[in-house]
């Protein structure tokens, strides 16, 4: 008599396959999206970082009277020079890139954290290709308030991963923010 396997072994044989093959994929999908999750968060959270240190250093050069509009409250861009040197009296002159009477402008496009500058003080000078950088991508609010001599920015960041899930960095609530103070 021959020894083989019946058709009830082979079926739950079977049955323990698919069992622990489910289980395996449940695993290695469960993994694939908290690696996707972290992926993302961690994503938006060093890019408002570096946006936020790029603003807070450049801001804290700046004074006051140098932004428009004047005195922001909720304002979705801004406008602002730095020093850039001396004039022949040795008085500071003002501007952006290293040259006098230029303006640097934030604000969010096709939701990029954008930053250019500017060839007047108006703003309305489209930069050239060279005068434009993306601080931040994945932006979807910005807000610039001002209190004195201390600017406050508040951001949103939100991204959607290929699997469809969105992460949000910053609430309406609680959103990503920082202060500075003016030293000029």
């Amino acid at each position: 008599m021959k020894k083989a396997f019946t058709l009830i072994e082979m079926m739950v044989s079977v049955a323990l396959f698919a069992l622990l093959f489910g289980i395996v994929f449940e695993i290695l999908f469960s993994g694939n999206v908290f690696w996707e999750a972290g992926s993302a968060q961690g994503d938006l959270q060093v890019q408002a970082r570096q946006a936020l240190e790029r603003l807070t250093k450049e801001l804290y050069n700046s004074n006051q009277y140098r932004f428009y509009p004047a005195a922001p409250i909720n304002a979705v861009e801004i406008r602002f020079q730095l020093p850039v040197g001396y004039d022949s009296f040795g008085n500071l002159q003002w501007g952006a890139a290293g040259v006098p009477g230029r303006t640097i402008k934030i604000f969010i496009s096709n939701g990029n954290l954008v930053r250019w500058v500017y060839t007047g003080t108006t703003g309305n000078a489209e930069p050239t290709p060279n005068d434009h950088t993306t601080l931040a991508s994945y932006v979807d609010d910005i807000k610039f308030t001002a209190a004195g001599s201390a600017l406050t920015i508040s951001m949103r960041m939100k991204k959607t991963t290929p699997l469809g899930k969105t992460y949000i960095y910053g609430t309406a609530d609680k959103p990503i923010t920082t202060s500075i103070t003016f030293r000029n």
